[in-house]
Parts: C-alpha cells; sequence; structure tokens
C-alpha cells in the first residue's frame, strides 16, 4: 500500500501498541506517531497522511478539535477517533466533527481492524447501537426563530462552541464557569432554539455560518 497512516495518542504504551495493529495492514506504507494534536496538524502539514488515529483525550487540543480541524484542512484525510466510552457528548462530537468514525478502546485490536478496514474502504464505522439510539431521540421540532427569545452574548458564546463540538467541561473551561453551570447554559439555549439535542444546535450554527451543508 501507498498510504501514510497517523496516530496521534499522549499515553506512548497505548501509542505504540496501536501502531503495531495499525502496521499489520497492509494498507499502510508507513505509520508515523504523534503525542498531541498540535504536533499532528505540524506534521499533517508537511507529510500527506491517508488515514489519522486519534485519542479523544488529550492534554491541550484534544481529539474533537483536532478532527475538525483536520477535515477542515485535508478533506480527503480519513480521521478515526478512538473514545473511552460510547457517552453521547463523545459520539456526537465525533460526528459533529466530521470523523469518519469512532472506535471504543475497550473494544480491542479486531475492533480497531474492522473500523480501520471499512473507512479506508470508504465506509462510515459508528457504533451502529449508540448512533440508533441518538437517531432516535434526534426528532427535530422546527425552531421558531421569530421568537423573542433571543440568546443573549453569553449564550451566543456557549452556542459557538457546542457548534465547535465541545464537552459541557471543556465548555466551562473555555469560559471560566462550572461544568454544571455549562450544562444549563447548553440546556437552555437548546430550548429557547427548539432542539433537543446538542448535535442539532450544532448543526444548525455550522448550517448558518455556511449556508446549506454541502455535500
Amino acid at each position: 500500500g501507498s498510504m501514510q497512516a497517523l496516530i496521534v495518542d499522549d499515553n506512548e504504551d497505548l501509542r505504540r501498541s496501536l501502531a503495531e495493529v495499525v502496521e499489520c495492514r497492509s494498507a499502510f506504507s508507513q505509520v508515523f506517531q504523534s503525542d498531541c494534536g498540535e504536533a499532528a496538524l505540524e506534521f499533517l502539514q508537511t507529510n500527506p497522511v491517508g488515514f489519522v488515529l486519534l485519542d479523544i483525550w488529550m492534554p491541550g487540543m484534544g481529539g474533537i478539535a483536532c478532527c475538525r480541524e483536520i477535515k477542515s484542512r485535508w478533506p480527503g484525510t480519513k480521521v478515526l477517533i478512538l473514545t473511552s466510552n460510547q457517552e453521547e457528548e463523545a459520539v456526537i462530537g465525533c460526528v459533529v466533527a466530521g470523523a469518519d468514525g469512532y472506535v471504543v478502546k475497550k473494544s480491542g485490536p479486531k475492533e480497531l481492524m474492522r473500523g480501520i478496514d471499512r473507512i479506508l474502504a470508504g465506509d462510515q464505522f459508528l457504533d451502529p447501537e449508540v448512533t440508533a439510539l441518538l437517531l432516535k431521540q434526534f426528532r427535530p421540532k422546527a425552531p421558531d426563530l421569530a421568537s423573542d427569545e433571543q440568546l443573549s452574548d453569553r449564550e451566543n458564546q456557549i452556542l459557538q462552541r457546542i457548534a465547535q463540538g465541545l464537552t459541557n467541561r471543556e465548555i466551562g473551561e473555555s469560559l471560566g464557569l462550572t461544568e454544571k453551570t455549562a450544562r444549563n447554559y447548553v440546556a437552555r439555549i437548546l430550548e429557547k432554539l427548539g432542539f433537543s439535542r446538542r448535535s442539532q444546535a450544532a448543526a444548525y450554527v455550522s448550517r448558518l455560518s455556511h449556508g446549506p451543508l454541502q455535500d
């Protein structure tokens, strides 16, 4: 194979064992490693990598933010995100950031290989159970934006961060709020806009800022 792969994880032992799994795939000619999102983006500027495996939780720039950045700068690069759990926030973050898929760490090397193969074949690799669960709760109610309920500046700041795929904790940290306060804001914003999920709000913001979603 002629494609290069990059593994981004701040945990050196995990990164090494991931590299061993990825190196087994004949699709890849070379497998590089990076220990943080910032370093990964710097590396990608000079190295055309076709596939990136990203850990979701890293100090500094996390996997979600890094994925968004990769997808906006190198849309052809496939990104698989490694999440530590199937929490709704993490999954929505992956989907909103444009990841080609996610794999839960504890599901092991077999699942990771499956994910890589599926993504290289041009499919998405999203856990069907979790994704189905999200979609089932994802019944949009048309937002009545003519209502007087305008968002405050603070709420708009938070809405922008929801759209960036940030978790409540990250939203709080970036604005100097507790996670609980951030969560309350998010709930109120969704209610004001007539959305039931963060992902709908995120999609709504990206439509506002980019016009209709391009396919």
